[in-house]
């Protein structure tokens, strides 16, 4: 299995502000830090470690097809 390299796009982290606020919400909703140390790091391991995997709707020559 190959690993790629990932990298987040500039533009998500502008629309990450826009979702998630600076501190954790009153009901205990996460934080942009909250999700950028704890959930995108394993968001992008699961992308660079299964990348191949993942379907390619529209585009069955890349990927398998949806």
């Amino acid at each position: 299995m190959t690993r790629r390299n990932i990298r987040v796009d500039p533009h998500f982290f502008a629309e990450l502000d826009n979702q998630l606020s600076e501190s954790r919400g009153p009901n205990g909703e996460p934080s942009a830090s909250d999700f950028l140390v704890i959930d995108l790091p394993t968001i992008s391991d699961a992308f660079a470690e299964h990348f191949d995997e993942f379907p390619a709707c529209g585009c069955p020559k890349l990927r398998r097809g949806c």
